[in-house]
């Protein structure tokens, strides 16, 4: 039997690990797990993969619909993000000049480039799905929500995140570095330099365990190697930099925005299922 693509088992990995512990219905507390308030009985693998289809689909709609919920401030520092990456896409030929022609690189520059070098294969997604995976189902099947919830929304996160760069990536086209054929060659369908993929990922893993460990040594530490990784694939001649920039702020957006869509108060819809008295029949119930 032949392997199934990656995408495939990516996406359903991420679709089970979603899944709710049984003691909740999409987040609220359910006293008895087998029945609603009115005793029609809701069976958990039914209820289970609802909650998480719709979770998936809010998320997804957050980030879509982000730009026009945008407050004074966020536009203020989306414009800085724009602003920023504007400026290092007119010096990125130089940038990589200055970096591939440092003849011995000083102390910070090697520093930062072997922890990159070091950390990199995390910034695949093949490499790292398993193990969150993993984590996730043992928090469910354990229902450690402190396991749980970081990795289902690290493997969000990704999910969500790596559509859109797909998307992004498909339309721009630009050409990576080491195709040399200069920082504005773009080709749609034909370049995969922008953004970068393994910034975004680095930076959707700081944001998603920094939050949940809540201590400022391990912010620093988890930043600290995400932007490492960031430098590494433009010293690597992988991306240019502002594809690396692009790519760590388009991971922490994903990143931000589920974890608060996760822990967000809202109304909740869900199916209902009542095999009472010999009938059958399915509908729908608002709860707030």
């Amino acid at each position: 039997m032949g392997k199934l693509p990656a995408t495939v088992m990516f996406s359903l990995a991420a679709l089970i690990t979603a899944l709710p512990s049984a003691t909740t219905v999409a987040g609220q507390e359910v006293k008895d797990p087998k029945t609603d308030e009115g005793g029609s009985y809701v069976p958990g693998p039914v209820r289970d993969l609802w909650g998480a289809t719709r979770d998936f689909g809010y998320e997804t709609w957050l980030v879509a619909s982000s730009p026009a919920r945008l407050d004074r401030r966020s536009a203020v520092k989306l414009g800085g993000v724009v602003l920023t990456g504007g400026v290092l896409l007119a010096l990125d030929e130089q940038i990589r000049d200055r970096l591939q022609t440092e003849g011995s690189p000083g102390g910070l520059h090697r520093f930062l480039r072997d922890v990159g070098d070091f950390v990199e294969p995390v910034g695949l997604q093949g490499n790292t799905n398993v193990y969150w995976a993993g984590t996730a189902i043992l928090g469910y099947l354990t229902r450690q929500e402190w396991l749980q919830d970081p990795a289902k929304q690290v493997l969000y996160s990704q999910w969500i995140g790596g559509m859109g760069r797909q998307l992004v990536g498909y339309l721009v086209g630009r050409k990576r570095p080491g195709d040399e054929e200069g920082a504005y060659a773009f080709e749609r369908g034909e370049g995969t330099s922008f953004p970068s993929g393994h910034s975004a990922v680095a930076f959707e893993l700081a944001y998603v365990l920094s939050h949940h460990i809540g201590r400022w040594p391990a912010t620093v530490l988890l930043y600290g190697l995400a932007g490492s990784m960031a430098f590494q694939r433009v010293d690597s001649d992988s991306h240019w930099s502002s594809d690396a920039w692009f790519g760590s702020a388009w991971g922490l957006l994903v990143a931000k925005t589920v974890v608060a869509a996760e822990e967000s108060d809202r109304f909740l819809v869900e199916p209902v299922l009542d095999f009472q008295n010999g009938r059958s029949g399915m509908g729908l119930r608002v709860r707030f």
